[in-house]
């Protein structure tokens, strides 16, 4: 389907040069899904659309880089006084790190800029129970873009992954010796000279981790997913498709670069909807669709700890052979989380279909991601497949899919 992919670059460079940044409750966000929202509601792609605001902290998730160098740097400078204070630093930190970036936890912190993003749901409905149809199928792209990661555009992932490796390790070892010494072992001269020493650069590298005030265009990550998402409406309604039992829907979400937000603030405002008894719903998140040798289906999601739905899985294995004449290999995203972790930790089947080098790319959270670096054959791939993971879904659903060995 190269037509669908041409157009979905073409209106990637659009949104990328008429909306300015799109971070997460910004103006360039909802004026970019207006544009979206606009083009499914001229072409009469869908029979419903909607969109669903809700409030965001935008730059709270990816705070602890910043919050962790503060406190440990504090309980360094008081080390001499009282290990205490790093101890309770090194622990706290530990904790921090956990629950926002591995786990993926939300707390708004009253002092942080509230704002307000939005979601889009757009709806092509099933033709003999409109309703209540006995399948529905959720195609999804984010259109926000993320913070630029500094340490991967300037040093490369190696260095990135070394530094947030080495970040864990220097804050486990902090804790360790800080507990022993308030323990009565005498351990100072070893921690002094490891831990302070060897450390403390680390700890600078990670508090540059993110560069705050740099948004990049996003334009792989994830206008694609965005633009073939609704390109699946687009093809149906171009092509006078209408499917019995199966309803086709396109969820274009905001603020996941803000820890999943977008879709945390749907599951939990559309659970009705979602968990009902009379439809089998399947979540399809499209996500980061560039580099056409590297495409993954992800069986695991947020940083491998989440499983996504074998059915699902299974159902995206027979539409990626059917297309591409083998399945596509299975994975999961480490670090980070696409939105079907946030459906499947609701108990809403999910799976997800990646298109990136896992190293990751150097255009990933950089500002090398621009429109001038899409790939149509690419897009034209990842959409074909999708057509195919709707064929799949409209024949058998997701409970009747055996896994593959």
């Amino acid at each position: 389907m190269k037509q669908y992919a041409e157009y979905a670059e073409q209106k990637i460079k659009h949104i990328c040069k008429t909306f300015g940044k799109r971070e997460a409750g910004s103006a360039g966000e909802r004026e970019a899904l207006g544009f979206v929202a606009d083009e499914v509601r001229r072409g009469g792609w869908a029979d419903t659309l909607e969109t669903q605001d809700f409030k965001v902290q935008p730059r709270n998730f990816m705070r602890f880089s910043k919050i962790v160098p503060i406190i440990i740097s504090v309980g360094i400078a008081l080390f001499a006084v009282t290990p205490i204070v790093l101890l309770a630093a090194s622990v706290f930190s530990l904790v921090l790190v956990t629950f926002r970036f591995l786990l993926y936890r939300h707390v708004n912190i009253p002092i942080f800029l509230k704002r307000i993003s939005r979601n889009l749901y757009a709806v092509r409905r099933a033709r003999t129970n409109p309703e209540k149809p006995r399948r529905r199928i959720i195609f999804s792209g984010h259109i926000d873009a993320a913070y630029e990661m500094t340490l991967i555009y300037y040093m490369g992932h190696l260095v990135f992954k070394l530094v947030a490796a080495l970040c864990v390790v220097g804050i486990l070892f902090s804790a360790v010796l800080c507990g022993m010494i308030v323990g009565g072992v005498a351990v100072y001269q070893l921690w002094m000279h490891i831990a302070i020493v060897g450390f403390t650069p680390v700890y600078i590298g990670l508090f540059f981790f993110f560069n705050f005030f740099h948004i990049v265009d996003g334009a792989n990550d994830n206008l694609t997913g965005t633009m073939i998402s609704a390109g699946v409406l687009k093809y149906l309604a171009e092509h006078d498709i209408r499917f019995d039992d199966t309803e086709v829907a396109a969820l274009i979400t905001g603020a996941e670069e803000s820890g999943l937000r977008g879709a945390k603030a749907f599951v939990r405002r559309n659970r009705k909807l979602l968990k009902s008894r009379d439809t089998e719903t399947l979540f399809f998140a499209i996500e980061t669709i560039r580099d056409e040798d590297f495409f993954t289906t992800y069986n695991r999601d947020m940083n491998g700890l989440v499983r996504l739905n074998k059915g699902a899985v299974a159902l995206l294995d027979r539409a990626s052979a059917r297309v591409c004449g083998k399945a596509f290999p299975h994975g999961s995203v480490f670090p980070g989380a696409t939105d079907a972790a946030a459906f499947a930790q609701a108990g809403i089947p999910a799976v997800a279909l990646v298109g990136m080098n896992p190293k990751p790319s150097d255009f990933y959270h950089t500002r090398l991601d621009t429109a001038e670096n899409l790939s149509v054959p690419c897009i034209q791939k990842a959409f074909d497949v999708s057509l195919a993971v709707l064929e799949e879904f409209d024949r058998g659903g997701v409970s009747n899919q055996t896994p593959s060995s």
